[in-house]
């Protein structure tokens, strides 16, 4: 399943990663470039905003703190 996910932090960070492991390919994007390192490694793709992480993507998850 071709999935965007925008947040990396804490949790957003590990359910990326059980994504990834699970077969799925992801579009990432975080504001922190330090937190993909795995995940691009894993074979996700880096999206540069929001919407590219959505653009092509069956389904997207967001994981970002605040209101």
């Amino acid at each position: 399943m071709r999935i965007g996910f925008i947040g990396l932090g804490t949790l957003g960070g590990a359910a990326a990663l059980n994504l990834i492991k699970g077969g799925n390919q992801l579009a990432i994007c975080d504001l922190d470039s330090e937190r993909t390192k795995e995940h691009l490694a894993l074979g996700a793709t880096w999206a540069n905003t929001p919407a590219n992480a959505a653009k092509d993507a069956e389904i997207v998850f967001t994981m970002v703190f605040g209101p």
